[in-house]
């Protein structure tokens, strides 16, 4: 009998994740793929991821450790039906320093242009980037009135920096952002400080607006 393969499964992640939205789903690849292989998937299973992105907004594939950069631009690629192969910041990456875009010393990896490595800390050897020293932004960086150094030491903070991914950039954005987390943190959740004195728990990191 011919081996049968078994199909890519999408879940809802859980209602405390969620909270009071719909948004979250994960997905369970097929038994056969460790790390995701958009070649290798049916046409099908690509069926599926489409639908589950549209109908859940976000969705997570957990442990892809040494996933290449490439796959990260066909996933982008498999979502838009008109995709353009390039990075939707410009032609060329932002090196200015008076450019707030440059602040956090990203790059671009050599082999896959498309993609940029964000985060903190200097790294060395990756994917062909021989040194990046990565800056982390916070809302000290943005915010009109930034809280006091004892605020932050007791673990609040305000919103990172509003933006929007409109037609602002050189192209205009693709319909779906991916992010490869390669090496995330431990860090105690810290708590959002609004003007109107109102509080709200947060993780680390989930500030961007």
């Amino acid at each position: 009998m011919p081996h049968i393969i078994d199909a890519l499964r999408i879940q809802p992640l859980n209602a405390e994740l969620r909270k009071d939205t719909k948004l979250g789903a994960e997905v369970f690849l097929p038994s056969t793929q460790k790390l995701l292989d958009l070649e290798a998937l049916s046409e099908s299973d690509k069926g599926t991821l489409r639908k589950a992105l549209f109908t859940h907004g976000v969705l997570v594939i957990r442990d892809q450790t040494g996933l290449e950069p490439s796959v990260l631009v066909g996933l982008a690629k498999l979502f838009d039906p008109a995709p353009l192969d390039h990075h939707s910041g410009g032609a060329k990456q932002v090196t200015d320093p008076n450019n707030i875009l440059s602040l956090n010393n990203c790059s671009r990896i050599p082999k896959a242009p498309q993609v940029t490595v964000i985060g903190k800390g200097r790294v060395e050897d990756h994917q062909g980037l021989s040194e990046i020293d990565l800056q982390h932004l916070d809302h000290l960086s943005f915010h009109e009135n930034p809280l006091s150094s004892d605020a932050v030491k007791e673990g609040f903070t305000r919103p990172y920096r509003w933006h929007m991914d409109a037609p602002l950039y050189e192209n205009l954005p693709g319909i779906a952002t991916v992010l490869h987390a390669v090496q995330v943190p431990s860090l105690p959740d810290q708590k959002l400080a609004f003007d109107n004195q109102q509080e709200m728990d947060i993780a680390a990191g989930a500030t961007a607006c």
